[in-house]
């Protein structure tokens, strides 16, 4: 996965060697690329924390937060972001810093205090490269305990309703 160098646009490069007559020694590779654009729609309207793509060294490559695209989501040693400038996979830099920081195993902080649950996974045909998904435990309670308290409420409510007033209703109707 890399930023394309002529095209500037990001993609999943996949490569296979040609043999020739003989078919020891390759006498070129094919090279295909599949654009992400599709891939980042989706976890758009599928996620509502945050989703990042990584590389190895923590370069966000894929994410629903389009201000952190080429930043890197843990702090770099200097060394460390040499390498990513030397590599050129993403470009030119600079490659800053989202401020997320370990708080435990589970947990993160970004630079303004907020807490996030930490997800993480790797790829099985990327090696070092994960998938990350950050959310608001805050909300995500939020959405599950509302509908419960709704149920929890409204529901005993229209039941003493209906019979305070239902069954007077049903027999003035009849």
């Amino acid at each position: 996965m890399a930023l394309g160098v002529t095209s500037k646009k990001r993609g999943a490069y996949f490569g296979y060697p040609i043999y020739g007559e003989n078919g020891d020694i390759p006498a070129g590779v094919v090279v295909i690329k599949a654009f992400i654009n599709d891939m980042e729609g989706e976890i758009n309207r599928q996620y509502e924390g945050l989703v990042l793509l990584t590389d190895p060294r923590g370069v966000v490559f894929v994410a629903n937060r389009p201000d952190w695209m080429y930043h890197v989501l843990w702090k770099l040693s200097s060394r460390e972001a040499a390498e990513i400038a030397e590599s050129r996979q993403f470009g030119i830099g600079p490659w800053k810093w989202t401020g997320i920081e370990m708080k435990d195993d589970e947990h993160v902080t970004d630079s303004s205090g907020k807490e996030y649950h930490l997800h993480q996974a790797g790829i099985s045909n990327y090696p070092g490269w994960n998938i990350i998904y950050l959310h608001d435990h805050h909300i995500a309670l939020r959405k599950i305990s509302l509908p419960i308290f709704k149920t929890a409420v409204y529901d005993p409510c229209i039941m003493c309703a209906y019979r305070a007033f239902g069954s007077t209703a049903l027999q003035e109707g009849e």
